[in-house]
């Protein structure tokens, strides 16, 4: 996992050489910023019971960092920002009566069990919602609220969306957080 910042450090080398690169701060390309504190963390246990390991080892190392593609941010969300935009994506996944469920009964994913830890600047649009369910292994889903019923898009843990992302920005392909 050490590899994260150093991932972080090259895309920041690319994207200072790309055109849509309109920044005169190059150090908002890339912020690393430090991981919360355990009494942070200690915030999302106490509402959510459980956090799975990989999600953990990755804040860890990762902290609250951010990078950015063109005008769109990705950005790991602390636990306040956590906690608080739990209810905006549980009630953007009600704003379709009947989804819930559907999602529940044809895929399986309870959907009351899906945390936003990652996201753009914005409050609602596309998030990267964390599985805390006992038996998950931190999967992340790719949720977008404008294909609400679409949960195709599911990636192994934290770490793995980030690299992915990382990757589809370089190919002009970007896993876009809004």
């Amino acid at each position: 996992m050490n590899h994260l910042k150093i991932e972080l450090e090259n895309y920041k080398k690319w994207a200072l050489t790309q055109n849509w690169n309109q920044s005169e701060d190059s150090n908002e390309i890339v912020v690393i910023r430090e991981a919360p504190t355990n009494k942070e963390i200690h915030l999302l246990l106490d509402k959510f019971e459980y956090l799975p390991i990989s999600y953990l080892e990755t804040l860890k190392l990762f902290g609250l960092s951010e990078f950015t593609y063109d005008c769109y941010k990705t950005r790991m969300l602390s636990p306040t920002e956590i906690i608080e935009q739990y209810e905006l994506v549980q009630e953007e996944m009600d704003f379709t009566k009947g989804l819930r469920k559907e999602i529940l009964e044809e895929d399986g994913l309870d959907f009351s069990k899906f945390i936003p830890v990652m996201a753009g600047d914005g409050q609602d649009g596309c998030w990267a919602l964390l599985n805390i369910d006992k038996d998950s292994k931190g999967e992340i889903l790719y949720w977008d609220t404008d294909q609400a019923g679409y949960v195709g898009d599911i990636f192994q843990n934290i770490e793995t969306f980030i690299l992915e992302s990382l990757s589809r920005a370089k190919q002009n392909d970007p896993l876009r957080l809004t």
